[in-house]
């Protein structure tokens, strides 16, 4: 007699040991995840959670930050560096004003849009980008040298004087546009002098300026008595002039009049302006910004600028040398959307395209501009370099730029809409904050590894990075992180979590799940958790949780009971300081009928 026998079915073990990031892709590959919150690749191939991050200070109206040697932010209307407040510096908390844009040149930040400065090694070094002069009492107005001296020996007439001496000086009326002309005896005629100066003086003029600046004057005019010649004299004196010498109570320009004359009447102004730009860089010790808009004077302009060179006070100043400011208009259509200098080159953005300046001084300056996929608008804070490589959010993703075209490298986070991107970098990662459906979220990108992972989120208004770590400024409630908690209150242990794609595909048949086998380093009061989900049902089934008793490198065995499965999810989770070296699983083929 002979009985029935069953065979036993073969078992097949599948081990995942090099874990990957993130891919929302339907299939992926082994070792990659559907979603992962607060891993991290510094143990990469291992499984490992992030560090814990620390809190320095929380700031009650946080607009904006920047790091030298020390960090430097604002909170409110008041700058801070290395802890200390900035005394003579107050800036704009309109909402229209926000968030700041902080630039650093040399040892000074620069503080946009409201134009203001200080200086980081002497903060009596401090005040406003722009200067201004306005007065209603006397003004007076005298011909005089460079250096701003008077003239002691000068004929004005329409006739040439009669026995000159050398070194005598005439002001010759007799032609249209009058000119000063100086005697040499050793030539025996009279010599055109082809750069003539005028002296404008009043009370306080040129406290707020400096020799070198470049300013606008208006109001200047002469009264009913003044002949015509010098009323058109001080009316020419209206508009730009570059300052060659000054005292606290005077000017010097280039000009000319015939004779002295006090204004009585009238208000006489002279400004130095920065012009209002929505992004300002820095490049070869000049700073360059961009407008796209109106004026004033309701002009459109799309326009780069670049300041005097070492000089961010003046942008005006055309003197036809190798400091000149520099101002061109471009012709591309749209606002700007970001600006970075990249390669030792000027660059901005729009949507479509990027903008890049070349050359060494405003004579051989060349703007070169590229159709691409440009920075997002609202993202102009995602601009940052890693390893070398340009990277920043685009309506389409996450571009990497290495100088001719973008490539975009967020195709592991999905199709998903983000916006509002907001970078910084530290090593080879590059993290950035972004909404993504109305949802914010925090995303890191390995760029050695070429792995997407997921943390905590924090809706960052900056990124900065000083020495070893990387400071984040979270605009909802105002405190000041270290990514990797060398600094600050410790948060504590992470929790951290990691969920499969589909797996079983592998297998046609059905399948037992008869065990998972893990390999970890399981710290002191650390925990791992196992959760499966079968056929795509929703439902996620606890299997397994362990907690450390003292660190240990072991392998943890989670037996499963049998469940026939056509494909299943595993979800991984835990606190503490894991490292998962590797995740086994054991399957049994069944049938290839349905489940029953």
């Amino acid at each position: 007699m002979y009985y029935p026998s069953l065979r036993k079915k073969a078992a097949q073990q599948l081990v995942t040991n090099t874990f990957a990031g993130l891919n929302r892709a339907e299939k992926i590959g082994d070792g990659e995840w559907h979603e992962a919150m607060n891993l991290s690749t510094r143990e990469y191939p291992m499984l490992c959670p992030r560090k814990p991050r620390g809190t320095v200070r929380t700031l009650s109206a946080p607009a904006g930050m920047i790091a030298k040697e020390r960090l430097c932010w604002i909170d409110g209307a008041t700058e801070y560096y290395g802890g200390a407040a900035v005394a003579g510096i107050s800036v704009s908390t309109d909402a229209g004003m926000l968030p700041k844009r902080l630039v650093s040149m040399g040892a000074y930040v620069l503080i946009f849009p409201d134009k203001v400065y200080f200086n980081t090694i002497d903060f009596t070094d401090c005040g406003s980008m722009e200067g201004s002069f306005t007065t209603s009492g006397t003004v007076q107005y005298r011909i005089c040298r460079l250096d701003g001296s008077d003239f002691e020996n000068i004929t004005v007439s329409d006739t040439e004087p009669q026995d000159p001496e050398n070194g005598d000086y005439w002001l010759d009326t007799g032609v249209e546009n009058h000119r000063l002309m100086l005697y040499s005896a050793y030539n025996g005629y009279w010599q055109q002098v082809l750069t003539v100066y005028v002296r404008v003086i009043a009370p306080g003029i040129g406290v707020n300026f400096e020799i070198g600046d470049t300013v606008e004057l208006s109001g200047i005019e002469a009264g009913a008595e003044a002949d015509e010649s010098l009323q058109k004299q001080l009316a020419d004196l209206n508009g730009s002039h570059y300052i060659y010498n000054k005292t606290d109570n005077s000017l010097t320009i280039v000009g000319l009049v015939d004779t002295e004359y006090s204004q009585t009447e009238g208000t006489v102004a002279a400004q130095r302006n920065v012009p209002d730009m929505e992004f300002v860089i820095e490049s070869e010790n000049r700073l360059w910004g961009c407008h796209y808009g109106k004026d004033a004077e309701g002009n459109t302009l799309n326009e780069l600028y670049a300041c005097k060179l070492g000089d961010f006070k003046n942008w005006r100043v055309y003197q036809g040398i190798s400091t000149d400011s520099y101002t061109v208009s471009i012709g591309s259509d749209g606002p700007f959307t970001g600006a970075i200098t990249y390669g030792g080159y000027p660059m901005f953005f729009k949507q479509d395209c990027v903008h890049k300046v070349f050359g060494a001084q405003p004579k051989n300056f060349q703007v070169m501009t590229t159709q691409l996929r440009g920075v997002q608008e609202g993202s102009d804070r995602s601009l940052c370099i890693v390893d070398g490589v340009l990277l920043y959010l685009s309506s389409t993703g996450v571009e990497a730029y290495e100088g001719s075209l973008p490539v975009c490298i967020s195709g592991a986070l999905g199709d998903r809409a983000r916006c509002n991107g907001v970078a910084g970098s530290l090593g080879s990662r590059y993290y950035i904050s972004v909404m993504e459906e109305n949802v914010q979220r925090l995303y890191v990108y390995d760029q050695k590894t070429n792995i997407w992972l997921e943390e905590t989120a924090i809706n960052a208004m900056a990124f900065v990075r000083l020495y070893d770590e990387l400071y984040a400024l979270d605009e909802d409630n105002g405190k000041m992180i270290t990514m990797q908690g060398s600094v600050g209150t410790s948060e504590g242990e992470v929790e951290w979590s990691a969920e499969t794609g589909l797996m079983g595909w592998e297998v046609v048949d059905q399948k037992y799940l008869t065990r998972y086998n893990v390999r970890a380093v399981i710290p002191p009061e650390g925990r791992i958790n196992i959760y499966l989900q079968y056929d795509s049902t929703g439902t996620w089934r606890q299997k397994m949780q362990y907690i450390s008793q003292a660190q240990t490198t072991r392998t943890v065995l989670m037996p499963v009971y049998p469940r026939r499965c056509d494909h299943l999810r595993m979800r991984i989770s835990g606190q503490g300081e894991v490292k998962v070296y590797s995740i086994a699983r054991v399957l049994t083929s069944g049938g290839d009928g349905q489940r029953g």
